[in-house]
């Protein structure tokens, strides 16, 4: 009498498991949002392979040394030529020659009106009157219980105590990225929930990767000292790996995620801040 060969039936479940677990990460993850906010960093930027491995899509980066800072920038056209600066600050001296970029608020809005979300308002209206309509509730949730609530693409409007604005999209987690705690490393391993923001700010690593271009291309411009970036929100950082000293004096703490340098978003003592999930009306 012939032996019945039993069903592969523990490796048919983990595969369907695997299927399921996947698919979830394609709804959990892939938005129209970070399609063209995650096309704005550097080639070979390991969350921008990431997404491309986890959901599927195929994004690749627009500019190969990433989508370079410039104050009141808002022109995507302009990009991969240089602009004189209007203005004059701790890094950028009115007059003088530039790699043409965004600013922060010219980052999100573009990265919405791509989307077809259209542009959102400015930030003093977001954290005002009128932005409370469009405000997520997170009140009792820290920072790595967000995830429940939040949705990539939401913003997070920010007014420093010591002046000025900011404003950075959520883009997921590292878990949502597919990073375990092994390959996060011992730093990262138990903030794997915590929220990534991707913005356009200062940030050092932009002056070495444009220096090159600036050689090649206008040699009597000078470096950026900012750009597109992925950061970590809501840890004190304590045990970073490194920091990132800015040319405005501002000095960024960093985890080495597998080479690359995720800097640290924190709130300061009497910044004013708000979730906003806008939609155009």
């Amino acid at each position: 009498m012939k032996k019945r060969l039993r069903a592969p039936v523990p490796a048919l479940c983990l595969t369907a498991v695997l299927l399921i677990l996947s698919s979830f990460a394609r709804a959990e993850l892939r938005c129209p949002e970070l399609d063209a906010a995650l096309s704005m960093l550097e080639k070979g930027n390991p969350f921008l392979e990431r997404y491309d491995e986890v959901t599927g899509a195929d994004i690749s980066a627009r500019y190969e040394y990433g989508c370079p800072y410039l104050f009141a920038g808002s022109s995507v056209k302009d990009i991969g030529t240089v602009t004189r600066a209007w203005d004059s600050s701790i890094y950028y001296k009115e007059g003088e020659w530039y790699p043409a970029g965004l600013d922060c608020v010219g980052f999100t809005r573009w990265v919405f009106s791509e989307s077809g979300r259209g542009l959102h308002p400015a930030i003093s209206s977001l954290l005002g009157k009128s932005g409370e309509k469009y405000a997520v509730d997170t009140r009792g949730l820290g920072p790595d219980r967000l995830f429940e609530v939040l949705e990539p693409g939401d913003l997070l409007a920010v007014r420093r105590a010591s002046g000025g604005y900011h404003i950075l999209m959520y883009a997921g987690t590292l878990r949502m990225f597919g990073f375990t705690a092994e390959e996060a490393g011992k730093k990262l391993e138990d903030k794997l929930d915590l929220p990534l923001l991707i913005h356009c700010s200062a940030n050092r690593d932009y002056s070495g990767r444009y220096l090159l271009w600036v050689r090649e291309n206008a040699r009597r411009a000078n470096t950026t000292d900012g750009g597109v970036m992925v950061s970590i929100f809501g840890c004190l950082a304590s045990d970073r790996d490194g920091e990132l000293y800015n040319l405005d004096r501002s000095v960024l703490p960093y985890y080495d995620l597998s080479g690359y340098h995720l800097t640290v978003c924190s709130l300061g003592e009497g910044d004013a801040s708000r979730w906003i999930r806008w939609r155009k009306e």
